[in-house]
Formats: C-alpha cells, sequence, structure tokens
C-alpha cells in the first residue's frame, strides 16, 4: 500500500522490503524477542515503525483544515518533504510555514559564503583573461 510505498523509498536499500512490509503490517516489535528481523538495524526498525506511525495521523490534515476554517488556532510547523527534509513533516495538517529559521544561515556562514564566492569568481576572471562566467 501506500505506507510501503513511503517507507521503502525513505529507506532505499538500507531496509529490506521484507522488513518494511512487517513494519507496516505491525509484525515488528524492536528489542524484544519478537523481532523478526535480527540482521536488520535496529534503529532502521525503530525510525520505520516512528514514521509508520506519523504517517497513519495524515487524518489530521482535515481537522486542521476544519480548524482553520472555524476561525481556530492550527498549530505551525516548517513544511517540507518526508523524502528530504524526514520524519520531522510529519504529521500533516498543521499550519504549515516556508521557512525554518533553524535551517537559514546565520550572518557568519552568510559572510563566509559571499568571501568564497568573491575568490571563486576571482580565480576565474584571472584564469580566464579578465571574463567572468556566464552563469
Amino acid at each position: 500500500g501506500v505506507l510501503v510505498s513511503y517507507l521503502e523509498a525513505y529507506f532505499g536499500d538500507s531496509l529490506s522490503t521484507e522488513a518494511v512490509a512487517a513494519v507496516c503490517a505491525g509484525k515488528v516489535e524492536v528489542g524484544g524477542e519478537s523481532l523478526a528481523f535480527p540482521a536488520e538495524n535496529e534503529a532502521k526498525l525503530r525510525e520505520a515503525i516512528e514514521i509508520k506511525q506519523l504517517l497513519e495521523r495524515t487524518p489530521e490534515e482535515l481537522d486542521g483544515v476544519v480548524r482553520a476554517l472555524n476561525g481556530e488556532f492550527v498549530p505551525p510547523a516548517t513544511g517540507g518533504d518526508l523524502l528530504r527534509d524526514g520524519p520531522g513533516v510529519l504529521p500533516t495538517g498543521r499550519n504549515v510555514h516556508a521557512l525554518d529559521p533553524y535551517r537559514m544561515p546565520s550572518a557568519s556562514a552568510t559572510t563566509r559564503g559571499g568571501a568564497v564566492a568573491r575568490a571563486i569568481l576571482a580565480k576565474h576572471v584571472a584564469d580566464n583573461d579578465g571574463v567572468y562566467p556566464e552563469t
């Protein structure tokens, strides 16, 4: 189903198809004797179980829409994509904002980045008879 597809895409080759299917079916308990995949990475199995539980909360998205339409408070959260940004974007149904202040470069990082960019341009100009790159 959809959960299997999400988890297979998220974990790629780091978690077997059988392990993903077992997690989605609720047949995996990590840390106990019922762990059916002793060769699998326990941390990956725990993460798969956590993501499955978060994905199962997707119906909360409609609850958030109804709250918004009623003029009620909808908790904020950064937007994103499970595959790109990880499980922190789940569950859906929150008031999404595009900028995560913790992912914004600091002032010193911006200054260092500018210095590196100027150095790269200067080297290119010096190596190419004073011609700047086209793009």
